[in-house]
């Protein structure tokens, strides 16, 4: 059975024997850290960004690192962030991609977004005719505290005229000092959100009685990304 993130990080607490001070610090690190994608030397809204060319188009890969989001009224979520920029750029048939088939593989734990985000109505499927490009915003749930997020790796797929093609990217720390500071799709930019439905969300009583999920209406994005901070104060 696949393991969630807050099993592991309890898993690998009482193995290692974190103390309180560390586990502090891990996470004032990773909420300002940046990150750049294996072989990345593009740059997307500031951060590092990787494009890996597909039969007929291509997509950039990229990571604006730890995001705090606010479903509803619900406590505060921080999420881990990775954007897929999907470009159509010559093939005849459209292109397909499903956001629930991508994975965040964190230490041993593999885990699918909890939100998404684009200006596809159709989410968390987005289809491409040729000509079209797509951008989203995916969020995996990391619940404090976090695992060693100094690394990761994201695994995605897209369906191309020339079928399934599955991709692995890797990404790491980056405090390379960002080439512009200007912002063009900010976090939440996107008037379309996606809710993983066997997340945890809050519950409440129907009629019957019967105790039912209620997945969010809205988020808030209530801790963006550090460089964007800095954009909206520049």
């Amino acid at each position: 059975m696949r393991e969630s993130v807050a099993i592991c990080v309890a898993r690998r607490m009482l193995n290692e024997g974190y103390m309180r001070t560390t586990v502090m610090i891990l996470l004032a690190t990773a909420l300002g850290a940046a990150y750049a994608p294996s072989g990345g030397t593009g740059w997307n809204d500031g951060y590092r960004s990787v494009v890996r060319e597909l039969p007929g188009g291509r997509a950039e890969v990229v990571s604006f690192g730890i995001v705090e989001l606010t479903p509803d009224d619900t406590p505060a979520t921080t999420t881990l962030h990775v954007r897929l920029v999907l470009a159509n750029t010559s093939a005849d048939q459209p292109w397909a991609f499903d956001a629930t088939r991508v994975t965040l593989d964190l230490g041993n734990c593999h885990e699918r977004p909890t939100f998404a985000n684009s200006d596809r109505p159709t989410l968390p499927l987005a289809i491409l005719d040729r000509g079209e490009t797509a951008v989203v915003d995916l969020y995996f749930a990391v619940p404090p505290p976090p695992l060693d997020l100094s690394h990761f790796g994201v695994t995605w797929a897209v369906a191309t005229g020339e079928g399934l093609r599955i991709e692995r990217t890797r990404f790491v720390t980056d405090d390379t000092a960002p080439a512009f500071v200007t912002v063009t799709h900010r976090t939440g930019w996107g008037r379309t959100w996606w809710f993983d439905p066997s997340h945890e969300w809050s519950r409440f009583y129907r009629r019957d009685g019967i105790i039912v999920p209620r997945p969010p209406t809205h988020v808030l994005v209530t801790r963006p990304p550090v460089r964007h901070e800095l954009a909206r104060s520049s």
